[in-house]
This record gives structure tokens, C-alpha cells and sequence, in this order.
């Protein structure tokens, strides 16, 4: 029996969520995301979670159950894929991202490029 067909609430999913992703359980986390209603807050707090621990794996299929789920991107989901892949040296991707962004209708801030910037020039520094 999943947890929809108990009927827990948002809330309870939240916290769920949160409880996974603050004991490094992403997997579990991801299982919570799958079943829970969509939501921003809770998209990108597993995304932003997945790039603070490197893990864009685990994130790109948050991306796709974005979409699997119908939910609209925002600015901050871009911006939290677009820091992880600069963080990782992935700066095509990172643009990819910028003009998917873009072309959806969400402009592109400061913010965005100086995570792609920041990111890379750190990812250079501890390879050089």
C-alpha cells in the first residue's frame, strides 16, 4: 500500500521530505517526491539538496518527474540544476539550461550566470 492510498497530507510529506533529505537519504527522499503532491518548495529542496552533495543523477530524475508530474518550472529549480552543473564543470549543460530557461518565458538573472561563473571557477581552482 503506498502513502496516497492512506491519504497523508501535504504537510505530512513535507515532512517526510525534509526528515530524508536532512539524513542524507536521498533515494527514500526521491520515493516521498514521486508520490507527494507537486510543489516548488519541495522540488527545490531536493534539488537543491542533490547538488550540495554533487549527486546530478539523482537530481536530473527530480528534473524529469517535473515534467512526468505536469508541475512548471521555476526560475530557482533552473537555477539549483544550473549551480550543480556548473559546480560539476558542466558548463554546456549549464548553458543548455540557461537558454531552455529562457525560451520557456523565465528570464535568465544575474544570479543565474554568477552560479555558472562561481561554480566553474572553484571546480578550476581544485583541479589546478
Amino acid at each position: 500500500m503506498t502513502s496516497l492510498e492512506v491519504g497523508l497530507s501535504s504537510e505530512t510529506y513535507s515532512h517526510l521530505l525534509h526528515n530524508y533529505i536532512k539524513s542524507k537519504q536521498l533515494a527514500q527522499a526521491m520515493k516521498i517526491l514521486e508520490e507527494m503532491p507537486p510543489s516548488d518548495i519541495s522540488f527545490s529542496r531536493f534539488l537543491q539538496a542533490c547538488v550540495d552533495r554533487g549527486d546530478m543523477d539523482m537530481a536530473l530524475r527530480a528534473w524529469d518527474l517535473i515534467d512526468k508530474k505536469g508541475h512548471k518550472k521555476q526560475a530557482i529549480l533552473y537555477n539549483h540544476m544550473i549551480k550543480g552543473f556548473g559546480k560539476q564543470g558542466n558548463i554546456k549543460e549549464a548553458f543548455d539550461l540557461i537558454k531552455e530557461m529562457e525560451s520557456s518565458g523565465l528570464m535568465s538573472s544575474s544570479d543565474t550566470l554568477c552560479n555558472v561563473l562561481v561554480t566553474r571557477s572553484i571546480s578550476a581552482g581544485r583541479q589546478g
